[in-house]
């Protein structure tokens, strides 16, 4: 067969999602960023609290920051363990 008669293979769909996502990452990953999150936001909260309300408003958003670029850092750190495999809708049949 000639090569200028094969078909071409259809466009992959790069914006199907795999089940079990939740925006574009697995579930368990989300929810260890709201543990992250409210950790951090605690310990501000807890700190912030000290030096009055406003404070602690101020702390609880600054915790949560620091919580969540804390465990990104501990993640790259730790490697690609949480990353997905599922690359099943990736395949093409000939």
């Amino acid at each position: 067969m000639d090569q200028s008669q094969i078909p071409p293979a259809p466009p992959i769909d790069e914006t199907e999602d795999e089940p079990g996502l939740l925006f574009g990452r697995p579930v368990e990953d989300r929810s260890f960023e709201t543990v992250e999150l409210a950790a951090g936001a605690a310990l501000g909260l807890a700190l912030g609290a000290l030096a009055g309300p406003l404070t602690a408003v101020v702390g609880a958003i600054v915790g949560a920051a620091v919580g969540a670029t804390a465990a990104e850092v501990l993640e790259e750190l730790a490697g690609g363990v949480t990353r997905t495999t599922d690359t099943s809708h990736h395949h093409r049949v000939a």
